[in-house]
């Protein structure tokens, strides 16, 4: 109605003489409205500007628009109100809508939770250039702000499980494919590593249920001490390489290592409460490596130690088997 009309010509306005902090509060108000309002008092001429106004504010903090840093809206509360916004938006719109055990019954009321045009537009077009901006190269410095990855935490504080997994999924997938590339960017990959630690740490309890959920934990490892993987045959006859060959495979060994170990701080966190089921599989990695070892067997325990530790310190409940084999390494 008349409300969302006046919030939205506000933020709209390129007037370089409106004053900031009212900019922020109708970034605040706007949003107040969207998590509160039912949807049947929207009509669609409202929907229609919700959607170019919050398109507008998502470009104010995704990476293309922070290295302009347009001079009016170079303020971090902007930024932080657009964030916010964004955020919810994303989180809300993705969560799913209906409970599975009753069926057909909407349980969410309000816009953000039950409009199909705004859940549709952040599915095809929010969402994915949010995501696009996170994974894009950063500068990474501790001083700096990302707010394209404060907008995906916030995504999946607000939103339900659905909306973690979702974001994880993606982001570990685009990490996995970083690492295995011939030509790997280890720039890139340390961006992944770090908007990933981050939505681990600032993200609610969604990421790290998602990490674990989705088996990206066991993917990752497995792609971290797999980079340059061997046939069983090839690692058997390793020792018996010309001295060429020998020093190649060690170079690249030494590669995936210096590749692991620029992330795995980032990542080991996320193994904390690794459900038991999962603590079994990460001890049978390591109790199939046996002497004699291979630089390739090298790479895997350098990383699969690393990450067990951090298991085992949570003092899981192990099955005797896994207890067993924890005894024979």
């Amino acid at each position: 109605g008349p409300t969302v009309d006046i919030l939205c010509k506000i933020l709209d306005r390129d007037d370089c003489e409106m004053v900031i902090d009212l900019k922020v509060a109708a970034v605040k108000a706007l949003e107040s409205v969207l998590i509160s309002s039912p949807s049947t008092v929207m009509i669609n001429a409202d929907t229609t500007m919700i959607r170019r106004t919050i398109l507008r504010l998502t470009k104010c903090v995704i990476n293309e628009f922070n290295l302009k840093q347009m001079s009016d809206e170079a303020s971090p509360d902007w930024k932080l109100a657009c964030t916010r916004l964004v955020g919810t938006v994303v989180g809300k719109a993705l969560s799913r809508k209906e409970d599975p055990k009753i069926s057909g019954l909407c349980l969410k009321t309000t816009f953000l939770d039950s409009d199909a045009e705004i859940s549709l537009f952040v599915e095809e077009h929010l969402f994915p250039k949010v995501t696009e901006s996170c994974k894009a190269y950063h500068d990474i410095d501790d001083n700096q702000t990302w707010y394209d990855w404060k907008v995906l935490a916030l995504a999946c504080e607000t939103g339900e499980q659905n909306v973690s997994e979702m974001v994880i999924s993606q982001l570990f997938d685009s990490l996995k494919a970083s690492i295995q590339t011939n030509a790997c960017d280890r720039k890139m990959i340390k961006t992944l590593a770090t908007v990933i630690s981050q939505l681990l740490q600032k993200g609610g309890p969604g990421p790290s249920i998602a990490f674990h959920h989705i088996d990206q934990h066991m993917d990752i490892t497995n792609v971290l001490s797999n980079q340059k993987a061997q046939s069983e045959e090839d690692a058997e006859m390793s020792n018996l390489l010309l001295p060429e060959i020998r020093n190649k495979k060690r170079s690249e060994a030494e590669e995936a290592i210096q590749i692991a170990y620029s992330i795995l701080h980032l990542l080991l966190p996320a193994y904390h409460g690794t459900p038991p089921s999962k603590v079994n599989n990460v001890v049978s990695l390591v109790s199939q490596v046996l002497p004699p070892l291979s630089e390739y067997d090298n790479t895997k325990l350098c990383v699969l130690l690393p990450i067990m530790s951090t298991i085992l310190a949570d003092k899981v409940i192990l099955e005797k088997e896994t207890l067993d084999s924890l005894r024979i390494i």
